[in-house]
């Protein structure tokens, strides 16, 4: 069964703007093209507002070292856009002298093989490696923002969304979380944290520079936000502020992947002021208890036998020194173990209950 996404309050806000264009005004975009409009940043035209204490909303709309003066603007709120009133003469960009029209869009998005369509009249648009783990208004954004840069006067407000029925593994069964701090947002490929919030585990997918801002944050021991979980949005707090990252780019996409992974779940990183130490299990890696005693001999004083590990783990569970990690995505399990626990004491009545032998 299809799924349909509709993007209202914008498609009302631009069939106002394709009302003002049918009556012949010039419509613009000042910081950025949202609806395909002109954006008279990339024009190399700047606001100037007419007199001093005036409102940004109107002004004079210049071209610096090009003739100055080009024409006034006025913002129009219904539309969320800006009406151009040329003076006559002036060195006008062809792309306000002679605009495009608007017109509405509608989009079907195959999941299976990451395509995108849309027909326009006679003209068919395709979308290859459409990133389908984001958002839909997301999505939307993207697929606006590159018809923008094409200069095609398009606004896609409906995505009708083809369900992958192919049988192949997911990530996720629907799109994917995000993880949010102050300035950017970004699509998840995978998470672990333990039971107090604390980020074990991050994988990223997104623009380079919105990746390093999320870096960033957590390098410097702020929190950061996952949302898009059947839990709701997730507060994620960095521990010990010490991580390593691995950031691969996608050229298929535009975009790069980051991992992001505390040193505690690292093997050859613990330090002795770590009292906890993590493992992960990635899909293709190792098991949980197949990782253990590595871990435990790399962090413990007394050794631990390869052949210890599964009553181990049994007894570290119920004794409490290992508890599971919520993950999810590309790693499908964690735990975390505590190493000032009594490790010792355990292992001494394991062998007086010849449950393990040395």
């Amino acid at each position: 069964m299809s799924n349909v996404f509709e993007d209202t309050y914008k498609k009302e806000r631009v069939m106002k703007i394709i009302e003002l264009q049918k009556q012949g005004k010039i419509m613009f975009e000042a910081f950025r093209s949202e609806y395909g409009l002109p954006d008279i940043q990339k024009l190399g035209l700047v606001m100037m507002r007419t007199r001093p204490g005036s409102t940004k909303y109107e002004g004079e709309l210049v071209a610096p070292g090009k003739g100055g003066l080009v024409g006034y603007y006025n913002y129009t709120s219904e539309s969320a856009a800006y009406e151009f009133f040329p003076i006559t003469g002036a060195d006008i960009p062809a792309q306000l002298a002679t605009p495009n029209p608007l017109q509405l869009g509608e989009i079907v998005l195959d999941e299976e093989s990451k395509s995108a369509t849309m027909t326009i009249g006679d003209e068919l648009f395709t979308f290859s490696d459409v990133e389908i783990w984001m958002e839909n208004h997301a999505i939307l954004s993207a697929l606006n923002n590159s018809l923008a840069e094409t200069g095609k006067r398009v606004f896609i407000w409906k995505m009708t969304r083809i369900p992958d029925t192919s049988g192949k593994p997911k990530l996720f069964q629907t799109c994917a979380p995000h993880v949010v701090n102050e300035n950017v947002q970004l699509a998840v490929s995978g998470y672990a944290y333990n039971e107090y919030g604390y980020l074990v585990y991050l994988g990223m997918v997104g623009y380079k520079t919105s990746i390093k801002s999320v870096i960033a944050t957590i390098l410097q021991n702020k929190p950061v936000s996952l949302l898009g979980t059947e839990k709701g949005r997730i507060t994620l707090l960095p521990e010990n502020g010490k991580y390593t990252q691995v950031l691969s780019p996608m050229p298929e996409y535009g975009s790069h992947h980051c991992c992001a992974v505390t040193n505690q779940a690292i093997p050859g990183k613990w330090v002795p002021e770590y009292e906890t130490v993590y493992i992960l299990h990635f899909i293709g890696g190792n098991s949980n208890e197949s990782q253990l005693v590595d871990r435990l001999n790399e962090s413990l004083t007394a050794p631990i036998l390869p052949e210890w590990g599964s009553i181990l783990m049994k007894n570290g569970i119920q004794k409490g020194f290992i508890k599971t990690l919520t993950t999810g995505g590309d790693c499908l399990e964690g735990i975390s173990i505590r190493i000032n626990a009594e490790w010792n004491e355990l292992l001494e009545s394991l062998v007086l209950a010849e449950e393990i032998a040395i």
